[in-house]
């Protein structure tokens, strides 16, 4: 697994990764790289689009290519499907691009998003919970499995509960309960859903 923070610097994954006892093989931030600058970033989109930084980065962890069944976690994924989220003719290109890499690797790459603010009335919501993802729904159309995390808040869970969702292409859609442990940081399926999946 390899995994690229494009928002942060990687100790603050590394942190929630050893808390949750995964195993990541190689990792890249753009927050601790001295070659991507913001400025480097910029100059490099408008010549070249996003394609170049997807490849370029994709060496820098894989030098020969990811081994087989590999997994691409790119947190967000920005950066790598055109830079505007609400462009649905960039963001759809770029996602082509993703999957005829990953088709070609045999790797699987999970690509974050960040969620649209939300308004407090719910009739003025979005009723699918990918739909609440920000952004253009290229997004969601063009990837093999949707997934959804809202918060207590979100869902007006008295419980406290936070509720992780997902939309497969081939597949049925279902929803689970998960609560939060105060101690670890961690999300753990809440006891009311695991006692009615028995």
């Amino acid at each position: 697994t390899a995994f690229v923070a494009a928002d942060r610097p990687w100790a603050d994954h590394a942190y929630w990764v050893e808390k949750a006892g995964a195993h990541i093989d190689r990792h890249f931030s753009f927050a601790d790289s001295t070659r991507f600058t913001g400025e480097a970033l910029r100059k490099h989109f408008k010549l070249s689009g996003a394609k170049w930084l997807f490849d370029a980065v994709t060496s820098l962890l894989w030098p020969k290519g990811p081994p087989p069944n590999a997994v691409l976690v790119l947190d967000p994924g920005i950066f790598f499907i055109g830079g505007n989220p609400i462009d649905y003719r960039e963001v759809s290109t770029h996602m082509l691009d993703i999957n005829r890499w990953a088709t070609h690797t045999n790797c699987s790459v999970v690509l974050s998003a960040h969620a649209g603010k939300q308004k407090g009335d719910f009739g003025q919501r979005y009723v699918r919970a990918q739909d609440r993802i920000a952004g253009t729904t290229a997004q969601t159309g063009f990837a093999s499995t949707a997934f959804h995390l809202s918060t207590p808040i979100e869902i007006q869970s008295e419980e406290g509960h936070s509720e992780l969702s997902w939309t497969p292409r081939h597949g049925p859609p279902g929803t689970l309960q998960l609560v939060r442990n105060e101690d670890t940081g961690l999300w753990t399926v809440a006891p009311t859903t695991a006692q009615e999946a028995e």
